[in-house]
């Protein structure tokens, strides 16, 4: 916010016990340039605001987050506490060439102290000491800027009197942290990007609300570009502002790539240029360094734990580098240890990838990471090996990856493991789409049985997002791809998945017969759990053509099956399909006792689209029961779930709570 007082003024960093405020000495130098013009506080300034003995402010945190800036604006808001001076130095720590030497800085400090007189033959130490003693008889603020390190900063901190020394830094200057120096508690701020409220402050302050307004759309697109970096943000809004009449919309075109991003954040100035803010640091990386941060951000994957990351990087050393990564706020460690990196920090080792840094040294690294993760996807992989906290994100974009790289086998292997699982968290949209890439990639020469499979788990995924006539579509050309003397299993498994899409399309009458074949098939083939499937499936839709007595036998002896079996989930769908059937013959009592023990399963399987889908139905025969509190609770418990998952269905759920009916769902019971 423009010029606004901010948190941190409400209690300066009190350096002693003594109360400075105490000490009204007329102001001698001020080296501090002007305030930050527009400012958004932040929850991560409230450090700043205890009232602690403390002498140092360390703030530090990645590229363009606004340590400089915070800098700035505290030593402005503590000033009147502070009346001896206010000296500040750029140490160069992460600018273009090399960083400035601490001698050179205690000479600025003395210039700015006015003590820059030399004495023949003073040694750096001696001019250290003379700085020191002449900060320590003075109430200062010292802001040591842009530190390369804790060593270069550490001789030049008073260790009594009166002052203030704030130390902004990419690094976290563990040495610094690590000293014991009486009277002079530390307190340290690692800035993260700002949140999505703080953004769109900070842009508004700068940009204007009714530009922002004109165009919402575009207001977020470019916004989510800048990923909350306030320098990124500043950037954004001064290239807007040469152009005052165009339209925000006409900015966010070749916004999909990379360099198009870092492009709309470049004024051809060093300081006013992402690319060239963040090549600071890169520059500032030993090779290995440079290496891993260009091979990270250029992944097609966007977390890695450290055993990807020794795949990716090709040595035991990863957790090493990540850590030092990590330092420089290069990377950063999510709660369940695996480590991200910034959008734009991606865009920028992304470039460098592209412009040819280390060869083709990122493709191998890619895939030797796709090898990884179907390594420990696979079905044989070892009990250590295998996922006990798999990032679903990660493995979808990995199997999509790997078939668009000529790493099929790897894909197929990926998306085997994590198909069933991505079904049961409402995630069939997406795995739909990883699917098509995979068939998509899928040689001539691929097995029909093999290529048929992937075509059916496609036309699974589009019927579990109410795709029916597409489902159906792709279960007929698994059909046509196993030719005239089909393999039996794949054949019936596809004739099964045929039938299925048709009765969700509503099409019951073409669904019986292709039931019929696939029970045939399943007898044949003693397929005891996939034929209590086509009997449930055969029943749901002789109820649905109007014989739901003549449906009800087929279903029960599914429930006969997989019971004996142990097969739950489909246990669960043999349940729903007979609760439904018993609300058609109008026993809402049996309904419910039906619909009980399949939320029951549900909800132990955690499968929550089915979960939601369940108390849906409950709903249904409550309200069809005549008891509509317990119909309005189990339809808003499901809308609670869908919410998570599609919130159209959701609120169409939670319309019939609030009394706009719809009519019961025809597509249940069938797994």
């Amino acid at each position: 916010m423009p010029n606004e007082p901010t948190t941190c003024e409400a209690q300066p960093p009190t350096p002693g016990e003594e109360d400075v405020r105490q000490c009204p000495t007329p102001l001698q130098t001020d080296w501090l340039p002007a305030d930050v013009g527009h400012f958004v506080s932040s929850a991560q300034h409230a450090p700043l605001t205890q009232r602690t003995h403390h002498g140092i402010a360390l703030i530090t945190g990645g590229p363009g987050v606004g340590k400089t800036c915070l800098a700035i604006r505290c030593a402005h808001a503590w000033a009147k506490y502070f009346p001896d001076g206010r000296l500040i130095v750029d140490m160069h720590g992460f600018s273009p060439g090399n960083p400035v030497s601490t001698d050179n800085v205690t000479m600025a400090l003395l210039e700015q102290l006015g003590e820059a007189r030399t004495t023949a033959g003073e040694s750096r130490e001696g001019r250290r000491m003379r700085f020191l003693r002449a900060a320590e008889a003075r109430r200062l603020i010292i802001v040591l800027d842009n530190a390369p390190d804790g060593e270069s900063v550490l001789p030049l901190v008073p260790r009594s009197g009166n002052q203030v020394t704030i130390i902004t830094s990419r690094r976290p200057l563990g040495g610094l942290m690590a000293v014991q120096m009486p009277r002079r508690k530390v307190v340290h701020i690692r800035l993260k990007p700002l949140s999505d409220s703080e953004a769109r402050e900070l842009f508004a302050a700068h940009l204007g609300e009714e530009r922002m307004a004109s165009s919402p759309e575009a207001t977020e697109i470019l916004l989510r570009v800048c990923g909350g970096i306030p320098l990124a943000i500043t950037i954004l809004a001064a290239h807007l502002r040469l152009y005052p009449d165009d339209p925000l919309s006409s900015f966010t075109s070749g916004l999909s790539e990379a360099e198009g991003r870092l492009d709309l954040l470049d004024l051809d100035e060093p300081r006013s240029s992402m690319r060239t803010v963040f090549s600071w640091t890169y520059e500032r990386l030993d090779p290995a360094l440079q290496e891993a941060f260009v091979l990270f951000g250029a992944a097609p994957v966007r977390r890695l734990d450290v055993r990807a990351a020794e795949a990716l990087f090709s040595t035991t050393a990863a957790d090493r580098r990540l850590r030092r990564l990590r330092d420089l706020h290069l990377v950063h460690k999510d709660a369940d240890g695996r480590f991200r990196m910034h959008d734009l920090l991606r865009d920028y080792a992304v470039s460098l990838h592209r412009a040819g840094h280390f060869g083709r040294a990122g493709e191998q690294g890619n895939e030797r990471l796709i090898r990884y993760f179907a390594e420990r996807s696979a079905p044989t992989a070892s009990e250590s090996e295998r996922w006990t906290d798999p990032d679903f994100d990660a493995l979808v974009t990995a199997a999509t990856y790997a078939a668009d790289h000529e790493q099929v086998s790897e894909a197929c292997i990926i998306a085997e493991a994590i198909t069933e699982p991505l079904w049961r968290q409402g995630r069939s949209a997406e795995c739909a789409d990883m699917l098509r890439h995979i068939i998509d990639a899928l040689s001539p020469s691929t097995p029909a049985v093999r290529t048929a499979h992937f075509l059916r788990q496609l036309a699974i995924s589009l019927r579990r997002t109410g795709r029916f006539e597409e489902s159906a579509e792709f279960a007929e050309r698994s059909l046509t791809v196993l030719g005239p003397d089909p393999d039996l299993r794949s054949s019936t498994e596809s004739h099964y998945v045929h039938a299925v899409a048709l009765s969700y399309g509503g099409r019951h009458g073409d669904a019986v017969p292709a039931y019929r074949r696939a029970l045939e098939g399943f007898r044949q083939t003693d397929d005891q759990s996939s034929l209590g499937d086509a009997l449930n499936g055969l029943g749901w839709s002789l109820a649905e053509l109007g014989a739901p007595s003549a449906g009800l036998p087929y279903c029960l002896q599914a429930l006969d099956i997989h019971r004996r079996l142990n097969d739950e989930n489909n246990e669960a769908a043999d349940l729903d399909s007979i609760a439904c059937i018993h609300g058609r013959l109008g026993d809402h009592s049996a309904a419910l006792a039906y619909f009980g023990q399949c939320l029951d399963i549900y909800r132990r399987i955690r499968h929550r689209p089915n979960e939601a889908r369940t108390l849906d139905g409950m709903g249904d025969a409550s309200s069809a029961g005549g008891d509509p509190e317990a119909a309005r609770t189990s339809w808003l418990d499901a809308a609670a779930i869908m919410d998570e998952i599609d919130r159209d269905a959701a609120n169409e759920i939670r319309n019939k709570a609030d009394g706009t009916q719809f009519p019961p769902s025809s597509e249940r019971g069938i797994p």
